[in-house]
């Protein structure tokens, strides 16, 4: 298991609901026979069971939602031996159009299974692109100084 904390910004929009909300979040990996399914949550949306379903080529990541209203975008990175995911969520929500983006960074604790990590590092994109996605947004640069504030 492994265990991810941050925090975003939700866009919920529909004739009754325009509003822009932040919220935190967490989610875990649990290996589960050669696969892995994935733990979300966030303070809005509340959470949800995720299936991983992985493309090793291109990193591309497939994430198959228990509710089927929400779309997940998970994007994992690596920088200075550090684990940070990128999550953009689209979807349903309480008949809104929900959109969010969000920065969680990885806790390692004795938990933390060897087969997570490995997996990790196997998904993982690099400092240089991790950089590049950082820059483009300027909402993910401060959440990534936010976070690493508290190291």
């Amino acid at each position: 298991m492994s265990n991810f904390s941050g925090e975003g910004n939700a866009l919920l929009v529909s004739e009754k609901c325009n509003q822009l909300k932040p919220f935190k979040s967490r989610s875990n990996y649990i290996p589960n026979g050669g696969f892995y399914t994935y733990n979300y949550e966030n303070t809005i949306i509340g959470k949800n069971l995720l299936s991983l379903v992985y493309y090793s080529p291109n990193f591309r990541q497939e994430y198959i939602g228990s509710n089927g209203l929400l779309n997940f975008n998970i994007i994992n990175y690596v920088d200075k031996g550090i684990f940070y995911s990128i999550v953009y969520i689209t979807g349903i929500y309480k008949k809104c159009n929900y959109s969010s983006r969000e920065l969680q960074r990885i806790e390692i604790t004795q938990e933390t299974s060897n087969s997570v990590i490995d997996h990790l590092k196997s998904i993982a994109r690099g400092t240089d692109e991790f950089n590049k996605a950082l820059e483009s947004d300027p909402y993910l640069k401060k959440s990534y100084l936010k976070l690493n504030s508290k190291i």
